[in-house]
């Protein structure tokens, strides 16, 4: 299975979230398809459009850590400032 028809079959899961009655997904997928920066997409899109709680596991605590760090943490650095209500 080429990288395009993964990615494509990670997208269509990671939409199936935004379905009220599913309430997990859980993908079984070989490394380096780009899934993190779909994933990432995601989390920023609800973050800014349906904030709720949002449970990523990773393997290990480092991995928890770096990707926070390298990938979430940014989303939040690089958002543009709320304006004040008038």
């Amino acid at each position: 299975m080429s990288t395009p028809n993964l990615r494509r079959r990670a997208m269509r899961a990671l939409i199936a979230i935004s379905s009220p009655e599913i309430e997990r997904v859980t993908l079984v997928k070989p490394v380096r398809v780009g899934f993190t920066t779909l994933l990432t997409g995601a989390i920023g899109s609800y973050i800014a459009n349906e904030p709720a709680p949002i449970l990523v596991l990773l393997p290990t605590e480092a991995d928890a850590r770096d990707y926070i760090v390298s990938d979430i943490e940014p989303i939040f650095l690089r958002r543009p400032t709320p304006c004040a209500a008038p």
